[in-house]
């Protein structure tokens, strides 16, 4: 079934382009007019001999053999081969009535036509120029019952039989072509398609937005009770018990892809924000160190990030950020020195780098490069405990994903699965939201900036700042620490532009805001003040797990 629903369009359109193809060639067919004669075949009654039933099988074919028609077609000024293209025969079940039908162009040639065979069938029979015995010993004989009437109609039968073969042969066609096109397509098709090319579990299907409709990277926001919101909702339910049973200090969850366009940034995104709306501290990572998808999204390009941390030129306190997507949720850039991935992210570097952050997080999601164009992803398979492969429907090919799976598996021991993404269904809004909840695009605003000293820049629906305990257009200052000096606060006098609009570049990205750490103070991320910040496995081993805020 599954099969036939991916194809129903192809299937149609084949068999109506077959129907049509039928039609147009039964109207440009010349008119035809069909007459019919009746003529009774019945038993010769022979003196003194039993009568013999007539077999009207074969009497339809003696009708319509040469002898009859060779008889008849002299006085239609046709020869025989012409003739039998238009003589046909029937018999109605139960009678001894046979039907000679005759089409042609015109209804009068029908006419002569049909009753002229009908006379030619008679006299074979009956054979009325031969001798009175040789009649009487006859086995049948045959009465023209009714002469063929002139025709008033043109005949549709050649129509309808043309019609009928084209619905088989566009059927037939259509089934055909789209189990050869279906054979031969590469691509992910379906759930059980991925999870037979990962050899993993498909935890999600998410489904394809419509142009226009909502952002796919900020669903969960702006369209809170969409089928999109709900996709991701049911990846969190499904995930959880993975994320539960894996035995580690803060998780590690690596979203990649085998090939590049396939949607993992915004599975990256909506997953972080969905699972810290439960009240886990996650903090996502920008780990796709060519690109920088989420560090474009969050327009902190250039700043300290995983690069600088694991290098060892920053601390934890300087490269992670508090985002307003959700509670809970913080940020962490690709870092300043991505230019040599693959130099920076070694195994042992790596593992001192996320051994850090398991401290201050209890779920790390990291969106990385695509397995089969970069090293990136699997340097980071080492360090992670989860690893999801995202498959677009439309774009990701079967080869790709199973030789990532296989790489992925010869990397690391961390738990393969898949979610499928773009996955086509119609876009219905939730009819039981509650009132004043809105999905459509636009409906939530998102921050676009920070103050100076790590003070946040709030805003409202309607896009006016605001600070949640003081008047619009206030500044929320951050308390500094008791052991540090209070630096000079510089006023925001001109706070940066708050727009739901594309960005001036026109890529049609939304972009995310993300409270940067001050120069001399740790970022608002939970537990970022007491994460170590060296090498020495004894102040990352006595680090506490859950530190108490200032």
């Amino acid at each position: 079934m599954s099969f036939l629903r991916r194809y129903a369009i192809w299937i149609l359109a084949a068999t109506l382009a077959c129907i049509v193809g039928s039609w147009v060639i039964a109207a440009s067919q010349p008119a035809q007019y069909t007459a019919s004669a009746s003529v009774d075949v019945e038993p010769n009654i022979i003196v003194g001999g039993v009568p013999v039933t007539p077999i009207l099988a074969t009497e339809m074919q003696v009708a319509t053999s040469g002898t009859v028609l060779s008889a008849a077609a002299p006085t239609l000024g046709m020869t025989e081969q012409d003739l039998a293209k238009h003589v046909s025969t029937s018999n109605k079940a139960g009678t001894n009535i046979l039907q000679i039908a005759c089409s042609q162009p015109t209804a009068a040639a029908a006419q002569s036509c049909a009753n002229a065979v009908a006379t030619a069938y008679t006299r074979y029979r009956n054979e009325t120029s031969s001798p009175k015995a040789t009649q009487q010993r006859a086995p049948y004989h045959v009465t023209i019952v009714t002469y063929a009437p002139l025709p008033t109609a043109k005949s549709s039968k050649r129509k309808v039989e043309l019609l009928a073969v084209g619905v088989i042969v566009g059927l037939m066609l259509g089934v055909g072509t789209a189990y050869l096109r279906d054979r031969l397509d590469d691509r992910v098709r379906d759930r059980d398609d991925l999870a037979r090319c990962l050899n993993a579990p498909v935890l999600a299907e998410i489904p394809a937005v419509r142009r226009g409709s909502v952002r796919p990277d900020a669903g969960i926001i702006q369209a809170p009770w969409s089928p999109l919101a709900e996709a991701y909702r049911h990846l969190r339910a499904r995930i959880s018990p993975v994320i539960s049973s894996t035995d580690s200090q803060g998780k590690v969850l690596l979203v990649t892809s085998a090939q590049a366009g396939e949607g993992r940034t915004s599975v990256a995104i909506n997953l972080a924000v969905v699972m810290a709306s439960t009240g886990t501290n996650v903090l996502l990572v920008d780990a796709d160190l060519g690109n920088q998808a989420l560090s474009h999204q969050f327009q902190v390009i250039g700043q300290p990030g995983l690069t600088d941390l694991v290098l060892g030129s920053a601390r934890v306190g300087d490269v992670v950020m508090s985002a307003d997507l959700a509670p809970g949720l913080s940020f962490m850039a690709a870092g300043a020195a991505a230019q040599v991935p693959g130099e920076l992210l070694d195994t042992a570097r790596l593992q001192r780098t996320f051994a850090q952050l398991r401290v201050i997080a209890d779920l790390i999601i990291i969106d990385s490069g695509p397995v089969r164009a970069v090293s990136d992803p699997l340097a980071l398979v080492t360090a992670s405990d989860i690893v999801i492969v995202v498959a677009d429907v439309r774009r990701t090919r079967r080869a790709a994903v199973t030789a990532a799976a296989e790489e992925i598996r010869g990397t690391g021991a961390a738990t393969l699965a898949g979610v499928l993404n773009r996955v086509h269904q119609p876009w219905k809004l939730n009819p039981a939201a509650p009132a004043g909840m809105s999905s459509l695009p636009g409906a939530f605003t998102t921050l676009r900036g920070a103050g100076k000293n790590g003070s946040k820049v709030g805003t409202s629906l309607n896009g006016m700042r605001q600070n949640p305990t003081h008047s619009p257009g206030a500044v929320e200052q951050e308390s500094p620490r008791s052991d540090e000096s209070v630096a000079p606060t510089t006023e925001l006098t001109e706070p940066p532009p708050v727009r739901d609009e594309p960005a001036p570049d026109g890529d049609q990205t939304m972009r995310f805001s993300a409270v940067l750490p001050s120069p001399g103070h740790p970022a608002n991320a939970p537990g970022a003040d007491s994460a170590p910040n060296g090498d020495d496995p004894d102040e990352i081993n006595t680090a506490s797990w859950r530190p108490v805020p200032e």
